[in-house]
This record gives structure tokens, sequence and C-alpha cells, in this order.
């Protein structure tokens, strides 16, 4: 049964992910002969139908009332992490949904058309004239513009100084940009209060999330006590000084069998400090995810200082982590004590040496433990940073903007509400027959476990 046929304007390399039928190569030649869309700008003409046994309670008004929103995705390289972790992941598993369609490009590789077709362009971090150009694009064609801020906060800590250069000018650039887009998005409520405090229009915040997690954990039936493999990863310069000695101190120790890989940048520190370590050269997101499922007893740590930038981060490489199944030690500073209840979902330690050697040795020790903090983190990732966080997020965002929801009143971005004590629970319900008739029900239906995580979480 054929509900409905018009132009809905979705990109043809975006149809095959409409319909859970067949699509084969033979067809999607054909296609090609009589579209002749070089380009893959232009939209096409779709179908929306259904088999007559599914159309009983569908209401073919309702399709018609929620347009398909298409959404321009730009990043100064669309192939990096970052575009892949903030934009590509979460706006392609949205568009799975069939919401709408989603493309991606470069700055350079924009072009108006593109603009002027698609109902909201994200434009992700940088800034340049490029990116003034595609503004006065999409205001020229009632285009809504999405600011994606990633988690960058331009107050630069002394280690990172060596970006300073790159960045002169940025703030005068970002004052220039902001009044003119619809909205901001960031990682995290602290970078928004940090970052754009005194920003007028929404400001919404849409986690780092773990998006189409299709890699199997690492395997632990190897797993032994005394041996591990520590792993250090960064993308750009962190501060690892704090780790030096406590690594020294174990490498030291003729009882444990360890091995130290060094991902990315901190490895230039760690090899003149004269730690030994398996150097590795950064590597794309994909590329990291599977490399550190390769490695025995593994033991991954997060050094991470206490600065105002470094709090504003995410907690994104916890999260790979405890998806690949690795146990992890990382310092108890945020955005990681945010997310993470110590020796239960990770180790939390000071920045300390005798704190990271009591974390990294409790550790090696005890597979029981390990297995334990993979199992609980994986858990946590897993009911409160999944695919459907972000993509619940971009979802009312978009619809928000397109239905100039936000046109008029903008909504103060919601403050995480803390949890509440514990003691003043108990307290508050002690006297209630009705606590004890629920904790009853409760054990009963889904076991103690229920409880504690509801109390504990």
């Amino acid at each position: 049964m054929v509900y409905d046929i018009k132009p809905v304007r979705i990109p043809t390399d975006a149809v095959a992910h409409m319909s859970k039928m067949p699509l084969y190569a033979s067809t999607v030649a054909q296609l090609d002969k009589v579209v002749q869309d070089d380009t893959k700008l232009d939209f096409q003409y779709v179908m929306m139908a259904f088999p007559k046994s599914h159309a009983k309670g569908l209401s073919a008004s309702l399709l018609r009332q929620q347009p398909s929103i298409q959404v321009l995705g730009l990043a100064n390289d669309i192939a990096s992490s970052h575009a892949q972790v903030r934009l590509m992941n979460p706006l392609e598993a949205w568009a799975r949904l069939g919401q709408g369609s989603v493309r991606f490009s470069n700055f350079a590789n924009c072009t108006q058309q593109a603009v002027q077709t698609a109902d909201v362009v994200v434009i992700q971090r940088h800034i340049n004239d490029t990116v003034f150009e595609i503004m006065s694009w999409a205001q020229a064609a009632g285009t809504k513009v999405i600011y994606e801020s990633d988690d960058f906060l331009l107050g630069l800590p002394e280690h990172l100084a060596h970006h300073r250069a790159s960045l002169e000018g940025f703030d005068k650039k970002m004052d220039a940009l902001l009044p003119q887009v619809d909205c901001v998005t960031v990682t995290t409520h602290r970078l928004a209060e940090h970052q754009f405090k005194s920003f007028e229009r929404p400001i919404a915040i849409i986690p780092n999330c773990c998006i189409g997690e299709q890699l199997a954990s690492v395997d632990q039936t190897g797993w032994q006590t005394n041996h591990a493999t520590l792993i250090v990863a960064s993308s750009d310069k962190v501060l690892v000084d704090f780790i030096l000695s406590p690594i020294k101190q174990l490498l030291a120790d003729s009882s444990l069998a360890l091995k130290v890989v060094v991902i990315g940048p901190p490895g230039e520190t760690f090899e003149a400090a004269g730690v030994p370590c398996e150097r590795i050269d950064n590597q794309s997101y994909e590329d990291f995810k599977q490399l550190i499922r390769r490695f025995d007893n593994p033991l991954a740590l997060i050094p991470l200082d206490d600065s105002t930038f470094s709090s504003c981060k995410t907690a994104i490489k916890f999260f790979d982590y405890a998806m690949a199944g690795i146990p992890v030690v990382c310092s108890n500073v945020p955005p990681y004590s945010d997310v993470i209840t110590h020796q239960r979902h990770a180790w939390l330690t000071s920045n300390s040496a005798e704190g990271w050697v009591e974390g990294m040795r409790t550790l090696i020790n005890s597979i029981s433990l390990r297995q334990s903090l993979v199992n609980d983190a994986q858990s946590l990732v897993n009911n409160q940073f999944n695919e459907n966080t972000a993509v619940r997020g971009w979802d009312i965002l978009l619809k928000d903007l397109v239905r100039d929801r936000y046109a008029f009143n903008p909504p103060k971005y919601p403050k995480p509400e803390p949890k509440k004590p514990l003691t003043s629970t108990l307290i508050k319900n002690i006297f209630n027959p009705s606590a004890y008739l629920f904790v009853y029900r409760a054990v009963k239906l889904h076991g103690i476990r229920f409880i504690t995580k509801k109390f504990f979480d």
C-alpha cells in the first residue's frame, strides 16, 4: 500500500538506509543510469510504502506531517576522530531511525548548493573564512545553523601551549560567529558554563557516548595475576609526569611481569624519562578501539591534571576502555570523577606517586577485581552513555530548531541534579510502610542488586 509519493529531499547515498528490503547491486546500477547524480548532492523522489498486512493502524496523515529533516555536517577534517565521535556516529544513528538524512563534508569541499538544500547545517569546532562564507549561504537560504563546539575550551593549560599560536585570534572569530548561529552544542554542563556563559541562544548538552559498538570485549580467560600490559594513550600531549615514577617502581619489581604501551604523543615523555615502553603512533578512532583489544592482561591508565581545561573534557576514553573490557586506573578528577564510582567502575586515585602505585598494584594482583570493575563499567556505559542518549539529544534539538521552537524563548540548559544523600533517603522512608513493601517487591522481582543500583549508582 503506497501512502505517499512526493519530493522529500533525501540524498541518494542515504536511500539505502530507508528500508530493510534487500538492495541489490544490479538495482543500484539501473538507478544510477536514471538518476545521473554524479555529485550525490541532488535530492531525489522517493516513495513511502508499506505491505498491506502492516497498513492497519498507520496514519498516512501523521506520516505526512513529519517531514524528513536534511542535515549537513561540516568539519575541518571530517575523517578526524573528533568529527567521527561527535558528528558522524550519532547523526548517522539518528538518520537510521528514519527521521531524516545526513551528509558530511570538509569545509573546503562544501558547496552553496549543499547548504541551500539542507534544513540544518552543523559546523564543528573550527572557525575560518570558509566557515563565514558558509554562514552567509545559510542565512540567505534560511538554513538553521548549529555550532558544535565539541569539548573545546579556549583557556589552554601550560602543557598545551604549543597550540596557542594556531588559536591566535580564535576568540574574536568566535565572538563574530556565535551571534549568527541558532544554537550551540557542547559535551558537558561544565563546558557550557565556562565557555558560553554569556551566550543568549539555546545551548544543547549532548554528551559523548558509545555509538554502535560492534567489537567484542577482550578475552578474560587468559588473564594472569601479577601480569599486565599498562596502556597509556592520548591523541595530544597530556601531563603524565605523575605516573612515570610509579611505573618505574613497578617495573623494578621482579615479582611482576609488566609491559608498557604508549599510544600517541605521551610516548615522547616516557622515552625522555627513560621508561621502557612500546611506542605506537596516533591511531584513527576505529583503529584505536581495535588496537587496545589485542594486548594481553590489559590495564588502562588515564592520568589527567586538575585544570579547568581538563575538567571540561568528557570521559569518552573511559567509555572506550570499558566497552573493550579493559579495567582502568585513572585520576580522581573531573570528568572521570563525575561518572565513575571508585572501586566499582574503575580505580580512582589521587595524582600522587603512592596513589598510582597502590591503584596499579591492586589491580595487577587481583583478577577478580579487574573483572568486577569491567562488568560494572560496561553496565554503566550501556545504561547511561549509550547510543540512544546521544541520538535522543540530536533528535530533540533538530526538530525544535526546524520547527522554530527556540525562536523566541530559548530554554536554559538544565543543570545536573545532584544525587540525594543515602542517609537522608533512609531517614525519610524509615517510618514509611509503603517503602518496605516497595523493597520487598523489588527484591523478589529483580534481586538485591536492583536496590543497590538504585541507591548507590
